[in-house]
């Protein structure tokens, strides 16, 4: 067993290096500076965090970031950043994160930081580039799987868009998942490509058109300009009073329960039970679609504790400036009588309540 096990090791990191090499021979060279060279989108593509707790699969943390670059290249035409220098400023990067950190916490600042999104924007900015790649993998020993977790962090907007989870037994097979894997990041990406091109030509967002991009099936190669990284939406107002999360695939209801479902959302906005703002959102007749009240992390996926109210600037005029919104969750769903979780737009943090009493509603559709 072991001796298969270092077999197949020595194959995986084979084939990877190959695809790897194979596939920056020609036509995308590695930058040897961290200057843009032109018009192309810069990408940079970190080695992948192993969170397997086991040196086994150590060799994977380098290759995967390869293999979805190797895969990428079948799609994008764009400069990949030289991870020699990636690893030259991300040392730099982290130790500006702790000094931020200290100064913040020393002048007692109201706004919470997303460390993660400090980190990326500070290597972003050290690197000139325009979108980071960036993931983690762990193994589930039961089920023998890799589970490989996947983000694109979209430089111009300050975002990070969590991409599905692929998993795959380790073996030859690995490799489709590593495809899979950059699929999900060609399709992201190719979106915003799209959008951005609709976009120059009619000066109006793009539509979310599922029939030209579908997951796994990318469309042609597209050279990726700067000004396509660029030019990215990730919130769409639909003029219904609905809001479409191009990361997510969720579209949110604009206005607060109790206002009227306007573009404006004239009217005030509605406290209620935790049953009365399920009824709501399930009776709710809005852009032909079917709602219902979010789950904890799907209203915590438009929240950001950076502003006030703790959430996207696009739904800030219609939400309750420190009200607690409803989710569809429960602290503990085996307890009898168990609490309801809500979010507090206060300060983005999850805050538990009886369902008998008040609070603000916002509903969702897929």
């Amino acid at each position: 067993m072991k001796i298969y096990k270092n077999t197949i090791q020595v194959f995986l990191v084979m084939f990877l290096a190959a695809g790897y090499f194979f596939a920056n021979s020609g036509e995308n060279p590695e930058s040897s500076k961290t200057e843009p060279k032109g018009d192309l989108a810069r990408i940079a593509i970190l080695n992948f965090d192993d969170k397997t707790g086991t040196k086994d699969f150590e060799y994977m943390s380098g290759s995967l970031g390869d293999a979805v670059n190797s895969s990428m290249l079948k799609n994008f035409t764009y400069e990949r950043v030289n991870t020699e220098d990636i690893d030259r400023v991300i040392y730099a990067a982290k130790q500006n994160v702790i000094k931020d950190k200290v100064v913040k916490v020393d002048q007692k600042k109201e706004k919470k930081t997303d460390e993660r999104l400090d980190f990326l924007k500070s290597l972003a900015k050290e690197l000139k580039v325009d979108i980071v790649i960036f993931g983690r993998y762990d193994f589930d020993q039961a089920a023998q799987l890799m589970n490989i977790h996947t983000n694109v962090y979209y430089v111009a907007i300050n975002e990070i868009a969590d991409l599905p989870v692929v998993s795959n037994k380790v073996d030859s097979t690995i490799f489709g998942a590593t495809d899979k894997a950059a699929a999900n990041i060609i399709t992201e990406i190719q979106k915003m490509a799209q959008q951005a091109s609709q976009a120059s030509e009619t000066g109006k967002p793009a539509k979310d058109k599922k029939e030209e991009v579908k997951t796994g099936e990318p469309a042609a190669k597209i050279v990726l300009t700067r000004k396509m990284a660029k030019s990215y939406i990730r919130f769409v107002d639909n003029r219904n009073s609905t809001i479409t999360d191009n990361f997510t695939k969720l579209t949110w209801q604009k206005c607060s329960m109790g206002q009227k479902n306007d573009p404006s959302c004239h009217g005030t906005r509605k406290t209620d039970t935790w049953e009365a703002a399920r009824e709501y959102c399930s009776s709710l007749q809005l852009g032909d679609k079917t709602w219902r009240l979010p789950t904890a992390g799907e209203l915590a996926s438009i929240l950001d504790a950076r502003e006030r109210p703790a959430i996207k600037v696009i739904f800030a005029p219609f939400s309750e400036l420190r009200g607690n919104y409803w989710t569809s969750d429960l602290k503990n769903e085996k307890e009898e009588n168990s609490p309801v979780v809500l979010m507090s737009f206060g300060n983005g943090e999850e805050v538990y309540q009886a369902g008998k009493n008040n609070a603000n509603a916002r509903c969702v559709s897929k």
